[in-house]
């Protein structure tokens, strides 16, 4: 910056002052209106994922006095479970009870990611990275209502105020700051455990900001005890409440154990998604490398905290996606934030920033494929009224529906009783799970069909796709559709066709 003179400068008057408040306030809205747009086409979408069915039926069964682990199996933190209990208690059973809640929780990480990146760039430069944030969260397959969704605030807000311990001198205000920033990662933690890596570079950072203030080795190790305890919190306060109802094992199990029984991808099935990871995330990385070249061309950025720590965060970003092991595109998501904030200085202080910045913004809008969402969410809408109906029509409402492949809200949107402790239709087709669930789920699939739901969901293209199906379970649940159950619905829910199976008796 150019110095001044003090004779010559000119004072902000109040007219200034409303006009720069009221630009940040425009933009800030602009920034919520990006995130409405992203997360508008599966709004109301019943069936947009996988993974947000389960949650909102697990979350919904512990409303009715199911336990999750005990009665409802995953192996995600209950943390996630108890906000989508919460969602559905404040909202109804709807999927907008935790749809809304995800749209909020996209503004508000895109609204940190700004302020974040205001630090290091100019306006321009921030606001093209938060752009960049907001358009690949389609790219990288994150639906609403899935985990990484709600986490990316608290991790974002978190780092922000470690960012600000930095600039305080009062040791009582630093560890305020500090403390909460282990508290909100804690948070984030039980929402999905794959952040670990972030998490421990928090708490390595805290400690090295109390360095930076000379406090004694004593008073680093008790302060490093009480961080590490605050993140920890919300783990042990989980673990004392399974605990308290009998089902800890249960809870220890699904959540520090399965995991590593879980065998591992098929190879072209890995190849493929690794493939589509590396080709969705390449843009994002050289954006990312020419930020910090121009970043250590510029003084005021060269020796900066921020510019530091989000090098580190970074690496920690890229051990967490490692960390995870498949490489579903979703996976990528911790790392997504601080990659577009690497890339702020490029779209603030090169030669062409303007037109980079275009072009990037452009790019990632095409690459969110809007129209491709909206033919799938209209698939799913009508797929699911249509599935619902065929059940509700042709079976009792005393009686149970089993789900061996198809939408898990189904359990839902039919009000039928679920046959197994496994909830997730995945656990009893995926070969990769068999031997990472709490009991073997072909001898789970045998109990469940002896008992005679009375309708079977299931998928066109069970035999087809050896990846994703055990043959074993799809060959004895096809011998027993072909004796006992009719077909009497089929419908599209994209990509693969839903069948509804209804026993002959009824």
């Amino acid at each position: 910056m150019p110095i001044i003179d003090a004779d010559t400068a000119r004072p902000m008057t109040p007219r200034l002052w409303e006009h720069a408040r009221w630009q940040s306030l425009a933009w800030l809205a602009l920034i919520v209106l990006v995130a409405v747009i992203v997360r508008a086409p599966y709004l109301g979408d019943p069936a947009a994922d996988h993974d947000e069915q389960l949650y909102s039926v697990i979350g919904q069964g512990w409303l009715a006095g199911e336990l999750p682990y005990r009665d409802m199996w995953d192996r995600k933190p209950p943390g996630l479970f108890l906000i989508f209990a919460a969602f559905h208690w404040i909202g109804g059973p709807g999927p907008w009870a935790f749809q809304i809640p995800g749209v909020i929780a996209t503004a508000a990480a895109g609204i940190i990611l700004y302020k974040l990146a205001l630090r290091i760039g100019t306006q321009i430069g921030a606001l093209t990275g938060t752009a960049l944030f907001l358009l690949n969260i389609p790219l990288f397959l994150l639906h609403l209502g899935q985990s990484e969704t709600y986490q990316l605030p608290l991790l974002l807000g978190s780092f922000a105020l470690m960012l600000q311990s930095f600039e305080l001198t009062k040791p009582r205000k630093v560890l305020q700051k500090l403390s909460l920033a282990m508290l909100l990662g804690g948070v984030a933690l039980q929402i999905k455990y794959g952040i670990l890596p972030i998490c421990v570079m928090l708490g390595c950072f805290a400690i090295y900001r109390l360095y930076r203030m000379q406090w004694t080795w004593i008073a680093m190790a008790a302060t490093a005890l009480l961080f590490a305890t605050l993140g920890l919190l919300p783990t042990l306060l989980f673990a004392v409440y399974f605990l308290a109802n009998g089902a800890f094992w249960e809870f220890f199990d699904a959540n520090f154990v399965s995991i590593f029984y879980r065998a591992p991808m098929p190879d072209d099935l890995a190849s493929r998604f690794r493939i589509h990871m590396i080709l969705a995330a390449f843009p994002l990385c050289v954006f990312a490398i020419l930020g910090n070249f121009e970043a250590r061309r510029r003084t005021e950025l060269r020796t900066s905290n921020t510019r530091y720590s989000l090098l580190t965060f970074t690496v920690a970003g890229f051990a967490s996606v490692l960390l995870l092991g498949q490489p579903y595109m979703h996976y990528f998501t911790p790392l997504l934030p601080f990659m577009c904030l690497l890339a702020v200085p490029f779209f603030s202080y090169s030669s062409s920033n303007k037109l980079f910045a275009a072009v990037a913004v452009g790019a990632a809008m095409v690459t969110a494929s809007f129209d491709e969402q909206v033919m799938r969410t209209l698939t799913h809408r009508h797929s699911i009224t249509a599935l619902t109906q065929a059940i509700v029509t042709n079976t009792p409402e005393d009686e149970c529906l089993f789900i061996f492949a198809g939408p898990t809200i189904l359990y839902e949107t039919t009000n039928r009783c679920i046959p197994s402790r496994l909830v997730y239709p995945d656990h009893f087709t995926n070969p990769r799970e068999r031997n990472a669930m709490p009991l073997d789920p072909f001898e789970e699939l045998e109990r469940v069909l002896a008992k005679r739901p009375a309708a079977i969901v299931a998928t066109q293209d069970r035999e087809m796709t050896l990846a994703l199906f055990d043959q074993e379970a799809v060959a004895r649940v096809n011998q027993v559709l072909g004796t006992d159950y009719r077909l009497v619905q089929e419908e599209l829910r994209y990509p693969r066709m839903v069948q509804v199976w209804v026993r002959n008796d009824l």
